[in-house]
């Protein structure tokens, strides 16, 4: 008896680069790897992202374009590209994630009868607000989502508000959270804080993440005596600007700025206390990765994402968005009480077990499956 064919998945996502989207998909789709019976195409808008060397052997990767322009641009290009490599491919299922590459594989697919899954990844409802062209893409997804086969949303709270903006989509939608367990982690055991404190962020420097908060909490202990080091991982629009207000806050000395690196698994064994202090998330994966790593987390209570990750005070600190003065609070309080960063410490590695590749893989195939008929 003849081995049946393999199942073609085709993955559709702007360039793999740096963003906690891209850093899941990657993973999820090394996860998926595994299963014999599919075969793996991860197709992007641009070649040479950061996240492309982590890419699994077997699974066949697809740069649209060589240089980099604008991301509108990019996207404009990509539709043009599109079809000739889909019709090449043949493939079975198609996944695009977040909203751009959501709607240019619908319109792509527009007349096609392969069914397209979409994966939406932040809030639409702030997100989508932010430039004309992300009000574009909004009105053009509102239009074109309820075409998608099925909606896969990161958080309730996302999955919430695309319900919200298109009552069509109704029934189409099953949340799953990201993959945000490591590639490489080992657990960080206990140890008495030593001064100065090691403060860690991971964001890009966004007024989405807020730095400006944690910055204004970080004057108020330096004026209480309290020692500290921040190193921020990330770069963007914001970096001139933070590195003012660093200054304007006598900070300068106090706060590092590192850019993007790939090795952030050395940074969170290196640090006390993982800090998110962002306006708004649609997951937040840095916060699993931290847990993972056996770090204590503190983070805003932003829509969406933390909540549903963190049980305040069980397993991480929630803080009120904007709140610098509770946030120096939880932050001087971790410091000296050991009972408690002990206790975040060893169920926030339990709750990270939860978000393992081949857990949340699982759980995508399934989904696939539907679509696909895998015998």
């Amino acid at each position: 008896m003849k081995n049946k064919p393999k199942k073609k998945i085709v993955f559709f996502s702007s360039k793999i680069d740096s963003g906690g989207a891209e850093k899941h998909l990657v993973r999820l789709i090394n996860a998926l790897a595994s299963k014999s019976n599919l075969e793996l195409t991860l197709i992007v808008t641009v070649a040479g992202g950061n996240y492309e060397s982590l890419l699994n052997q077997n699974i066949r990767l697809i740069p649209l374009l060589n240089q980099s322009g604008s991301y509108t641009a990019s996207m404009v290009k990509a539709f043009l590209l599109l079809k000739k490599k889909i019709k090449e491919i043949q493939p079975d299922l198609i996944f695009s994630i977040q909203d751009g590459p959501n709607v240019v594989m619908l319109m792509r697919t527009f007349f096609s009868n392969i069914p397209v899954l979409i994966g939406v990844q932040n809030n639409p409802i702030i997100d989508l607000n932010r430039t004309p062209i992300t009000r574009a893409i909004k009105w053009i997804a509102t239009k074109l989502y309820p075409r998608a086969k099925h909606m896969i949303s990161l958080s309730s709270g996302v999955a919430s508000d695309y319900l919200h903006l298109i009552p069509k989509l109704q029934g189409k939608i099953t949340v799953v959270p990201n993959v945000g367990w490591p590639e490489t982690v080992k657990p960080k055991e206990d140890v008495v804080y030593e001064k100065p404190v090691q403060l860690l962020a991971v964001g890009r420097l966004e007024e989405q993440k807020d730095y400006a908060t944690f910055f204004n909490a970080l004057a108020l202990l330096k004026q209480k005596n309290q020692s500290f080091k921040l190193t921020i991982l990330g770069r963007g629009a914001k970096e001139a600007e933070l590195k003012r207000l660093s200054l304007k806050l006598d900070l300068n000395d106090d706060i590092e700025f590192k850019g993007f690196t790939s090795d952030v698994s050395t940074y969170f064994y290196n640090s006390d206390i993982f800090v998110l202090s962002s306006k708004w998330e649609g997951f937040g994966n840095v916060i699993v990765e931290a847990m993972a790593h056996g770090l204590p987390v503190i983070s805003s209570d932003c829509p969406h994402g933390p909540s549903e990750i963190i049980e305040n005070r069980k397993n991480g600190l929630l803080f009120e968005v904007g709140n610098a003065m509770q946030l120096s609070e939880y932050i001087q309080e971790l410091t000296q009480n050991e009972l408690l960063r002990k206790e975040l410490m060893v169920n926030g590695l339990e709750r990270a077990n939860m978000y393992k590749p081949e857990k949340i893989a699982e759980r995508y195939y399934k989904i696939f499956d539907e679509f696909l008929c895998v015998e």
